[in-house]
């Protein structure tokens, strides 16, 4: 039987994990049950036209520093919103992990954690760049004005376009965004975590070398069904 989605943690902490998806079960298959799922292909023609993403730790590339990987490699990933350069980035995220020996986690950096690190002075004015922008305006920090919290940060992607914006990446390069996260193991391919994209942050730890063959799948989706947008 498929896990349910908590979605009292999903408003309240924007995330939760499902610990009880059947082995037997696909992950779109999982993924379709929960929510609405989307395809970036059908968004931007620069991303494969498929609706599940396969990740296996990687070298760094200097050919690819346009992905996590070319510019990390096998050291740890950064807290992060997934496609923070785009102007609305995907609202969710669903993570399953398919092979690994457990030594990697995936962090999370939850939505009352972050709303109370940062001043909503300053969260109201913070304004980015795209690192490679072909957008002539800046992008808001807040990704919603409807939510109560929303945001995007990436330290590789996005810049400062403003003052409150450098504030705002100082605290998330400080070592109480890290400490403050949440860490989970997806070694089990029981285990399933969603991502509220536009009120958390996530990263994941370095990978040693006798887990370089972990592997998770990833999808985005625009919504889950029983909680509205």
């Amino acid at each position: 039987m498929l896990a349910p989605v908590d979605l009292e943690n999903l408003r309240r902490f924007g995330f939760t994990v499902c610990v009880n998806v059947s082995r037997s079960a696909s992950t779109l298959g999982f993924a379709e049950t929960i929510g609405s799922v989307l395809n970036l292909h059908a968004l931007s023609k620069d991303y494969p036209n498929r609706s599940v993403d396969v990740l296996t730790p990687k070298e760094k590339c200097r050919q690819e520093l346009n992905r996590y990987h070319g510019n990390f490699g096998f050291e740890e990933y950064p807290l992060h919103t997934d496609l923070a350069h785009w102007i609305v980035p995907p609202r969710y995220l669903l993570l399953r992990g398919r092979m690994g020996l457990g030594m990697v986690s995936t962090f999370v950096l939850d939505a009352p954690t972050l709303s109370g690190l940062l001043p909503q002075s300053v969260t109201q004015r913070a304004l980015f760049f795209p690192r490679q922008s072909r957008v002539t305006t800046a992008l808001s920090f807040r990704i919603s004005r409807t939510l109560a919290f929303s945001l995007r940060w990436d330290p590789i992607f996005i810049r400062p376009a403003n003052t409150q914006a450098s504030i705002c990446a100082e605290i998330f390069r400080s070592s109480t965004c890290r400490a403050s996260s949440t860490s989970i193991n997806l070694a089990l391919q029981t285990t399933t975590l969603v991502i509220d994209n536009w009120r958390c942050l996530h990263g994941r730890s370095a990978v040693p070398f006798a887990d370089r063959k972990r592997s998770i799948e990833r999808i985005y989706l625009e919504s889950i069904y029983g909680i509205s947008n």
